[in-house]
């Protein structure tokens, strides 16, 4: 009962409705996702983009990961844009630029 109040103060502190009920974005505000890191985190992405040839090729695949899409871009025309299966959190695949070799459209999770 005394830790319904100081939940309602984290959860109104990080802009959410003070319910006191613990969700995932509760649980985010107490470990910690400051305005700060989420800075920090937009920092790494845009050095991770600077990194990327400003010529991507054409045709080209790209995955948008948060969107779990994969769009076939040919000509800077999207001529293809379907979901994908993406890693989970704790395997995140990391910026890459490479030859596409083979593409399994239903792989075997087996």
């Amino acid at each position: 009962p005394e830790l319904v109040p100081v939940i309602k103060a984290v959860q109104q502190k990080a802009g959410m409705k003070g319910d006191g009920v613990i969700g995932p974005r509760t649980v985010a505000a107490l470990v910690g996702t400051s305005k700060a890191d989420k800075i920090q985190k937009v920092h790494v992405a845009l050095e991770e983009l600077r990194w990327l040839p400003s010529d991507l090729g054409s045709p080209r695949v790209f995955i948008n990961q948060p969107a779990f899409t994969a769009s076939y871009i040919e000509n800077g025309e999207e001529k293809l844009k379907t979901r994908v299966v993406i890693g989970k959190t704790t395997n995140q695949t990391s910026f890459f630029y490479d030859q596409l070799e083979q593409v399994d459209f239903h792989p075997y999770w087996g």
